[in-house]
């Protein structure tokens, strides 16, 4: 019998380290901890490339192409306020309702996922079934 691969560890692709769930009870809100988030301003972007490649990924050379460890999209970058910021990057700070879509998204490598991780459209709907009492109708004493 395979293992199940939600069984396995979710590792962060930039630097290797485990990542946690996070499961917020009062809002029903997932997010993780331990992933590092290429998704902020960088001064210019050989710094953003540098950051990017220093945290798991190959050392690029300035003129390589830098794509997403998670979605294998390719990487550009705007100019900002400040620098410049990654477009093309997943962001795993991302916070998700739906807790299989969290699973989905942060185990994704190079646009793929492994099988048997699927996003579940019905994660925390209400299932339809209703509950009904038999009432009895003796009167209290």
């Amino acid at each position: 019998m395979a293992e199940d691969p939600r069984d396995q560890p979710i590792e962060c692709p930039y630097t290797g380290k485990t990542v946690h769930r996070e499961h917020c009870m009062k809002t029903s809100l997932t997010y993780q901890r331990g992933a590092w988030s290429p998704n902020r301003v960088f001064k210019d972007e050989a710094t953003a490339r540098v950051q990017m490649s220093r945290r798991g990924l190959k050392w690029l050379p300035a003129d390589a192409a830098l794509h997403c460890p998670y979605t294998g999209d390719l990487i550009s970058f705007e100019a900002v306020d400040g620098g410049v910021r990654p477009v093309g990057a997943f962001d795993p700070d991302r916070v998700y309702h739906n807790g299989s879509e969290f699973e989905y998204r942060m185990r994704m490598r190079d646009g793929k996922v492994p099988e048997g991780i699927t996003i579940d459209p019905t994660y925390g709907k209400s299932s339809g079934i209703q509950v009904r009492y038999a009432e009895d109708h003796k009167p209290f004493e």
